[in-house]
């Protein structure tokens, strides 16, 4: 040990260096990793089918889409920074959007479709159920240490 080294403060470390398992972290990082992985896969689709329709997509399709990537993008903002609202909100928006989709515009969704479809709600699921264990163990660690 050295006598000339700075001491060691609890500032520099935060809460969640305390009470936050590793499956919890792990679980957060895969949410807002497959969030930020289906807004490049959703890019390069609308990108394809635009090189392919030239100009016989509306912009109304493309404005959507545009909104669905900002709003997964914004989505997969708020699990990375743990917000509750966001983690319940991101399975909610991909289920729904999902279910508009092949209800209502009738698209065409196959084995890989349904497949991608489950790893994508597990991982926002699981998600979002780390995000509120997070808060949990963080009100009772805060609870514990006043």
């Amino acid at each position: 040990m050295n006598p000339y080294a700075a001491p060691d403060s609890s500032l520099s470390r935060s809460d969640d260096a305390y009470i936050m398992p590793d499956g919890t972290r792990e679980k957060i990082q895969r949410s807002w990793m497959a969030a930020l992985g289906l807004c490049i896969l959703k890019l390069c689709a609308m990108g394809y089918m635009l090189s392919l329709a030239g100009t016989t997509l509306h912009l109304g399709e493309v404005l959507w889409s545009l909104l669905d990537v900002l709003c997964l993008g914004g989505l997969a903002y708020g699990v990375y920074r743990k917000n509750r609202a966001s983690a319940i909100a991101l399975p909610v928006w991909f289920l729904g959007l999902t279910m508009f989709n092949i209800w209502v515009l009738h698209l065409p969704v196959g084995l890989v479709g349904m497949i991608l479809t489950l790893f994508f709600t597990l991982f926002f699921s699981q998600g979002a159920l780390a995000v509120l264990r997070y808060h949990t163990l963080l009100q009772q660690y805060r609870g514990s240490a006043l």
